[in-house]
């Protein structure tokens, strides 16, 4: 009899012990019913009230992966007091100032295959609740605003050869005769690079190039940028400089006269102007009508003016 009353109390001590550590790891209500499932569709700064004191957020995880967030030091997102935290990447922040809220700021989604999808887990002395957050991209794009400003101190003029051609003319008759030397400036081209260190700069846009008008190039009163189109996109890209439809360009008509039994040798050289421009881009989402800011920097190499050199021989 005594056997059975101790295994009896054992028993119970046993289911009681785990009652009391169920009830202590138990997920509980700190975030009210309607702050539990966000969903966003464009950036957001989003405060979210805590029914509880003496929280610390314990993690943040990427579902469906489960992977915790890391922090610009690489270690665990985790938030006690007061103080901000940014992750790794740059697109999530989680801060807080006071002891019942905390505040979420996250940047654009442009991903429209996969959206975000974050858990943040709330810990009061192992007693947890969970606030789950998913951000979809947004449809489209526009641009609203442009700002320009050229850096007057690293514009740079200078003379090469490159993307130029030869040629060479031999006339071989009692006259004078003229030859066209359209093509020896037919390969130059404007260079363009953009550059910035802005979250998603160049993500926002669609799978069409994007393109934008510069600012015009005047040096001494003239615009030497007749074509001020370019594609906005990462890096260098580029165009050409002549516009070999245009049957009434200047270029496409230049000749030369080689005089009777005569060789003439031609080379080009050209005059460059490189130029460094600031920018700001005010994007808008479509979708939600929600502002975000592109700055950066785009660097132009245009050529400016053409020398023919020519050398002669006779035959």
């Amino acid at each position: 009899m005594k056997k059975i009353l101790f295994a009896t109390l054992i028993a119970l001590l046993v289911v009681a012990v785990s009652v009391i550590l169920y009830k202590s790891c138990a997920t509980v209500n700190f975030v009210s019913p309607e702050n539990k499932n966000i969903v966003l569709h464009s950036l957001a700064e989003i405060e979210i009230p805590l029914l509880a004191d003496n929280w610390k957020i314990e993690n943040v995880k990427e579902m469906p992966t489960g992977n915790i967030l890391l922090d610009k030091g690489n270690n665990p997102i985790s938030l006690d007091g007061s103080e901000t935290i940014e992750s790794a990447n740059g697109w999530f922040t989680i801060s807080s100032n006071n002891k019942r809220s905390f505040t979420i700021k996250l940047k654009e989604n442009f991903d429209k295959l996969n959206p975000r999808k974050l858990t943040i887990c709330i810990n009061q002395n192992e007693k947890k609740d969970y606030v789950n957050v998913t951000q979809y991209a947004g449809k489209s794009y526009r641009v609203e605003k442009q700002i320009f400003s050229e850096i007057p101190d690293e514009r740079e003029m200078f003379k090469g050869r490159q993307n130029t051609n030869k040629a060479t003319f031999i006339n071989k008759l009692d006259k004078g005769q003229w030859f066209s030397t359209k093509n020896l400036f037919s390969n130059l081209v404007i260079s363009t690079e953009f550059k910035s260190d802005s979250y998603g700069a160049f993500e926002w846009m669609s799978d069409n190039d994007f393109e934008i008008t510069m600012p015009g190039l005047k040096i001494d009163g003239i615009d030497h940028l007749w074509n001020k189109q370019c594609v906005y996109k990462e890096g260098v890209t580029t165009k050409p400089y002549i516009n070999k439809s245009d049957t009434s360009d200047d270029e496409n008509k230049s000749e030369i006269l080689v005089p009777p039994h005569h060789k003439i040798h031609l080379t080009g050289e050209v005059s460059y102007c490189k130029r460094t421009i600031s920018y700001i881009f005010i994007v808008v989402n479509n979708t939600t009508e929600t502002k975000f800011e592109v700055s950066g920097t785009c660097t132009q190499i245009i050529p400016i003016g053409t020398t023919e050199i020519v050398s002669d021989e006779p035959l």
